[in-house]
């Protein structure tokens, strides 16, 4: 099988909302050539492995496309709007298009208590022996994820205490067919960075910085920037993180105002009395 991952900015038609932007950031991930129910389980893995990185407390909903099968696509995409707009209304969106009134109540009931189909069971089954917590995948019979592509396991990713999905996919063994005229099975994910970036934010989840840089060597004046440059290169040649203050005019007050605004933890001062005791001060 063929793994692949790609992150790049793409676009979609519709108005912007919360979380959902015209332009927004993709990251995706599939397994390609393979019908095994272990690269649908890899996949979810994946997905849990990501949020628990993220310290994100999160809930994959799975279900699976065949629950549609008897059911025309118009009627899915209904049932599909369940937990936003509500049963009441989803009925009657059935019945606005095309169904009887208590057809459409029976058909929604029966999908709502339709139980795990074999395929969700060993997906979920492989998941646990992968040693990935299955308490945190939901089987929600009424999961329709509205493309029409996918063809079995369907997923989202829902964040607690918050709406809106952060990360979606699933089965597509036909897509690739349509383009190439030979279908070759695959499983993967789309992961909204924007929105996982937003929900991050709101529980503040996101660290105070991210500097990288360990320690700010100063310059003392423009005369002895010689000799800074001489430290910055001995602690970068030793995988110091470090960085040399870009302005050898800057008196060193601003230059350890710097240092402490960026979050450096620390600063290497190299003026006359230091060059003089070969020395360097260390803040």
């Amino acid at each position: 099988p063929f793994k692949r991952y790609q992150i790049q900015n793409v676009w979609r038609g519709e108005n912007p909302q919360k979380g959902r932007y015209r332009e927004f950031l993709q990251c995706d991930a599939d397994i390609v050539g393979t019908t095994s129910p272990i690269a649908d389980a890899e996949i979810l893995k994946l997905v849990l492995d990501i949020y628990k990185t993220l310290r994100l407390d999160v809930i994959i909903k799975i279900n699976d496309r065949n629950n549609f099968k008897n059911l025309d696509k118009k009627y899915v995409s209904a049932i599909d709007k369940l937990e936003k707009i509500g049963e009441s209304a989803v009925l009657f969106e059935m019945v606005d298009k095309g169904m009887a009134d208590e057809e459409a109540k029976n058909a929604l009931s029966d999908l709502q208590n339709k139980p795990q189909t074999q395929n969700i069971s060993e997906i979920l089954s492989t998941l646990e022996q992968m040693g990935a917590d299955v308490n945190r995948v939901s089987y929600e019979p009424t999961l329709a994820r509205g493309l029409d592509y996918y063809t079995g396991m369907i997923f989202e990713t829902i964040a607690k205490d918050s709406t809106g999905s952060l990360c979606s996919g699933g089965r597509w063994d036909k897509l690739i067919g349509l383009f190439s005229g030979k279908d070759m099975p695959a499983v993967g994910f789309g992961l909204g960075f924007d929105r996982t970036i937003e929900v991050l934010e709101e529980q503040n989840l996101l660290p105070e910085n991210n500097i990288s840089s360990k320690v700010l060597v100063t310059i003392f004046n423009n005369d002895l920037k010689e000799k800074s440059f001489e430290i910055y290169k001995k602690l970068r040649d030793e995988n110091i993180n470090a960085e040399i203050y870009l302005d050898e005019n800057a008196p060193l007050e601003k230059q350890l105002k710097y240092a402490d605004k960026k979050g450096i933890a620390y600063v290497l001062i190299i003026g006359p009395e230091e060059i003089k005791n070969n020395s360097v001060t260390l803040r």
